[in-house]
């Protein structure tokens, strides 16, 4: 079963901690981290619920025209800063 953003969301909102997820992936924007998908986001319970699971698999790339495995609004092209 493959399982999209969309579904890995929904998931993070119900448990209570899509703040943890944007987070996450803002960071791995940040770092251009070109190897994110959705394979290496994961949950943990503890006593007192879910959490988001400590970031891995992160891959930093220092070439920022490289493509990313998990598109950002509908595409995989390297993000880029408006000079606007």
């Amino acid at each position: 079963m493959t399982v999209g953003m969309e579904t890995l969301l929904n998931v993070a909102r119900s448990l209570g901690v899509l703040d943890c997820l944007v987070v996450a992936n803002c960071l791995s924007i940040a770092i251009n981290n070109t190897d994110d998908h959705m394979r290496n986001h994961s949950f943990v319970r503890e006593r007192n619920g879910w959490k988001l699971a400590p970031l891995f698999d992160v891959n930093p790339n220092a070439d920022l025209g490289a493509e990313r495995v998990t598109g950002i609004g509908a595409t995989t092209a390297p993000v880029t800063r408006s000079t606007h």
